[in-house]
């Protein structure tokens, strides 16, 4: 039997419980570090199901040394299409994007618009592990500003070391979107510095980079157990929904099944 829609599922809360949307996962199938094999990805969506989670955005990554553009989405279509093909329960909705790795003249190339979460403005760039320059930051600028880009930067604690002081508060004033792993607030050594970047506004998106069952599983509960903890059901509510509206933003073509209902906003 097909996978049924869920036209009745595409509150933020429901039935008392929160639904969320994982941002940034590699549950693809053979494509990338991530899931090895369709059976894996399919248990990947199954844990994701039963963990609340609402839509997995799917973001294997595309290093530009290893693929063109053309020959990653060969083979990313492929693996979606055989994913699509084999889900026979209920699973999150998906969207199928990509993890860039950035790199010098990023803003200058022509296809990068096929990069983008299908049917939005977002575009998920993962930055480099070394100090950020002024070359760097000036070329994710003119990323966000190019005409229907809008940045997503991936696993911001992952930078906090290499980035220039100040860099938060530019990345935010010039309209970049800032994601954070559900590791960052699971962590004992670290989960109160995600709260604090959360509360302070700098946060916008979690996501759980999941690459598999094992070490890397899907899942956002006991990330969001600790976000309502500190902000309590309403704020977090209001977080989840700022959230889908980002995934949302400047669709082109929006799926109906995860518009926001005017009941929740």
């Amino acid at each position: 039997m097909k996978r049924m829609p869920r036209t009745d599922k595409s509150n933020a809360s429901r039935n008392g419980q929160f639904r969320y949307i994982d941002f940034h996962t590699h549950i693809l199938p053979n494509i990338d570090d991530g899931s090895k094999s369709l059976d894996e990805s399919l248990k990947m969506l199954d844990m994701s199901f039963k963990s609340q989670v609402y839509c997995s955005v799917l973001t294997p990554h595309f290093y530009p040394t290893h693929d063109s553009i053309s020959a990653f989405l060969y083979k990313r279509n492929q693996a979606f299409d055989k994913l699509k093909s084999s889900m026979t329960q209920n699973y999150p909705l998906l969207r199928v994007g990509a993890e860039v790795q950035y790199f010098n003249g990023i803003s200058q190339t022509d296809e990068l618009e096929k990069l983008k979460i299908v049917g939005t403005e977002l575009i998920l760039i993962e930055m480099p592990f070394t100090r950020w320059t002024d070359e760097m930051l000036t070329e994710i600028f003119a990323v966000n500003e190019r005409p229907g880009f809008h940045v997503v930067l991936a696993h911001i604690e992952r930078y906090l070391s290499f980035m220039p002081d100040g860099a938060l508060d530019l990345l935010r004033s010039r309209g970049l979107i800032i994601q954070s792993n559900a590791s960052f607030f699971t962590n004992f050594f670290t989960r109160r510095r995600a709260l604090e970047l959360l509360k302070s506004g700098y946060i916008m998106l979690i996501g759980s980079d999941c690459h598999n069952i094992t070490t890397r599983p899907p899942g956002l509960q006991d990330c969001y157990k600790r976000i309502r903890s500190a902000l309590g059901d309403e704020e977090t509510l209001r977080f989840i929904q700022a959230g889908l509206k980002l995934l949302l933003h400047g669709s082109t073509s929006p799926d109906p099944s995860i518009r926001v209902r005017e009941a929740i906003l």
